[in-house]
């Protein structure tokens, strides 16, 4: 928003001009000082459109909250907002409960699996065995679940394999589970070369 509107931008430089305190683990405190009290105080001359992607990542508390914030934004404000995720039940009570228009697109798994299909498809690297490919293939979209985030972690994985062994062994040894998978990520980070490294990166990102 800040990039397309002069508006926005004198906004958000008032708060580093003027050292408003902004503590970001504090998300009432950020709502309300950079989008209640400014952003969206602003006149737009077209729609705006927000993105949320995964909202069943979301915990149930702050997903209440979310929904509370989202509830009280002027329905004048030229305002689209565009969420993604697993349908649930407490996601669906969310919007069950706001009297604001919403239209719902459910692409079911079968679609995800489909456009999953087709992204692995563009990133696998071609081979001499066909047939072992499509195996490998129909193994990433079984242990993907539809969760696109996995099947592109994988890919990551199995860009740095040597042979088409390599690649059977390491969809055989990665978990299904997004949770499973990230611990599976974090100890072998810890284990490498780069362990204090990467002890240093929340370090950085508070300062």
């Amino acid at each position: 928003m800040a990039s397309s509107n002069l508006d926005v931008r004198a906004a958000l430089l008032e708060i580093a001009d003027n050292d408003i305190p902004l503590p970001l683990d504090d998300h009432n405190m950020v709502w309300t000082t950079v989008f209640k009290n400014r952003i969206l105080r602003t006149k737009f001359s077209q729609t705006q459109f927000w993105v949320v992607d995964a909202l069943d990542e979301c915990s149930n508390r702050n997903l209440s909250t979310l929904g509370q914030m989202l509830s009280k934004i002027d329905i004048e404000i030229p305002l689209r907002i565009f969420f993604t995720g697993r349908p649930g039940g407490q996601i669906e009570r969310m919007f069950s409960q706001q009297n604001a228009p919403i239209l719902e697109i459910r692409t079911g798994s079968q679609g995800s699996l489909s456009d999953i299909a087709s992204y692995v498809r563009w990133r696998w690297m071609p081979s001499e065995e066909p047939a072992v490919t499509e195996h490998l293939l129909a193994e990433v979209l079984r242990k993907s679940n539809g969760i696109f985030l996995w099947a592109s972690l994988i890919l990551d994985r199995l860009e740095d394999a040597y042979s088409l062994e390599d690649m059977q062994d390491i969809i055989q040894q990665v978990p299904s589970e997004m949770d499973d998978f990230y611990m599976r990520i974090i100890k072998s980070v810890a284990a490498s070369q780069n362990a204090e490294l990467a002890k240093c990166w929340p370090t950085f990102a508070d300062t």
